[in-house]
């Protein structure tokens, strides 16, 4: 094992841990894009969930189990809350249209032959 803690070393190899100096140095940047996946222009949520979930991708590895539940409590739910929030207006919206079936339309993927 301790040949195993020192090759890490030599790799530079950091584990993030959710003390305060960690902290510090993280929350600032991943609360910051997880903020912006709330902004109304498109294209600026769609950047900044991609470089969310592409920084979470290359540094995740190095974070600890702690710091992982605060990421996942702070960052990543509220995120998902917001999603499910807005699904849910959207469907009260067409249901209260008369159109009838119009959230069934928008999730089951259409039919209509068209793709993106």
């Amino acid at each position: 094992k301790e040949k195993e803690k020192e090759k890490e070393k030599e790799k530079g190899t950091t584990c993030f841990t959710d003390a305060d100096v960690h902290v510090y140095f993280w929350f600032p940047l991943l609360a910051g894009l997880s903020e912006l996946t709330f902004d109304p222009r498109p294209e600026i949520r769609r950047s900044a969930l991609e470089v969310l979930f592409d920084t979470l991708k290359f540094h995740g590895g190095s974070f600890s189990p702690g710091f992982w539940a605060r990421v996942y409590d702070s960052i990543l739910l509220p995120i998902f809350d917001h999603v499910r929030a807005e699904l849910g207006d959207d469907r009260e919206d067409n249901n209260s249209d008369g159109g009838g079936g119009g959230a069934e339309a928008s999730t089951s993927g259409g039919g209509g032959g068209s793709s993106d």
